[in-house]
């Protein structure tokens, strides 16, 4: 994929669309938030520190045979009101399985991630070469039990971020860390992203 996304280390926030604050129209409006009536929904946005809005993040059921079978189901970056520079699909349609993230348009495979354990394993990120890059673990504390924190670190093991799981209205938000590290912050993100998505959609449905 190009190097055209303005994203590198620093602080960042996955924030829900503006559509989702209103509880109202998430509720009284199954279209609401859709793409010109696609089964396409903007999920959230992914914010800098400076309030800057990097990428948003749609729900893309589009290749979907049907709502009980997730398979086809994609989650799209794209920046702001543009194309989408790339997906990813759970294998086999679950949160907890692997995912693969693409670049879009051209289905350059960028790494993939998964989830050591059912319940309680780390998610581990590996490149687009197959290496391992970084691992993600939940730090386990009586204060983190409904929102979770991860810590993510190099396969190495140095500090390389940290993912913070937050209330935000009927939905989640969170604070996203990505300190300096080998790894291209597009993946970083993506794989941070998906951590987030995996944990907020078994309480947000």
């Amino acid at each position: 994929m190009e190097r055209t996304l303005d994203l590198r280390s620093g602080e960042y926030r996955f924030e829900p669309a503006d559509w989702r604050s209103d509880a109202g129209q998430v509720l009284g409006n199954v279209g609401s938030g859709s793409e010109d009536g696609e089964p396409m929904w903007h999920l959230h946005d992914v914010v800098r520190a400076d309030g800057r809005t990097v990428l948003e993040v749609l729900d893309d059921r589009r290749g979907m045979a049907g709502m009980l079978d997730t398979t086809g189901q994609q989650f799209l970056f794209r920046r702001p009101g543009g194309e989408p520079v790339m997906a990813y699909e759970h294998e086999g349609g679950l949160t907890a399985k692997g995912a693969t993230l693409r670049a879009a348009g051209t289905d350059e495979r960028l790494g993939s991630w998964e989830k050591t354990g059912r319940f309680f394993g780390d998610w581990e990120l590996t490149d687009r070469d197959g290496r391992h890059v970084a691992t993600a673990s939940r730090e386990w504390s009586l204060s983190d039990l409904f929102y979770p924190v991860f810590a993510m670190t190099s396969s190495a093991g140095h500090d390389i971020g940290a993912l913070d799981l937050a209330q935000s209205g009927l939905f989640y938000s969170a604070a996203v860390t990505l300190s300096p590290s080998e790894i291209q912050p597009e993946l970083h993100l993506a794989f941070a992203y998906g951590i987030f998505r995996a944990y907020a959609i078994r309480r947000e449905t």
